[in-house]
């Protein structure tokens, strides 16, 4: 198991300065951030943000697609229904035929966005 190298209380450090210096540090690993009844994830690859994920399901691929207009909610519920062990959303709804594969990868990365968005409003709760 990895040593944390930073942890702490989002009052004491915003969240935009702990993605900067994350970045300035040139970190690989995840930021584990609890707020607002939710836990949202940040990965990083060398200081770089690659991806982020989040425990309320409204901010799912299928909920972020659908508010987008870009699946139904019925093929939202059709995909998750496929989910299992390596078979993630995305390549489902490539397989359904309801995104290509830029589209899927364009969507991903403004969701990701949506996500990591969402952290900077927060005045409380904690991080590591």
């Amino acid at each position: 198991m990895q040593d944390r190298i930073l942890q702490g209380s989002i009052k004491a450090i915003r969240i935009p300065e702990v993605l900067t210096f994350l970045n300035y540090i040139k970190k690989t690993g995840v930021l584990t951030v609890e707020g607002d009844g939710r836990t949202r994830k940040v990965y990083f690859h060398n200081g770089e943000m690659a991806f982020a994920s989040s425990s309320d399901p409204s901010e799912s691929l299928g909920s972020f697609l659908v508010r987008r207009g870009k699946i139904t909610h019925e093929q939202n519920l059709e995909s998750v229904s496929q989910i299992a062990p390596g078979r993630r959303q995305g390549r489902i709804l490539v397989a359904m035929g309801l995104l290509t594969p830029s589209e899927l990868w364009e969507n991903v990365q403004s969701q990701v966005l949506e996500i990591i968005y969402a952290l900077f409003p927060l005045k409380s709760g904690y991080f590591q």
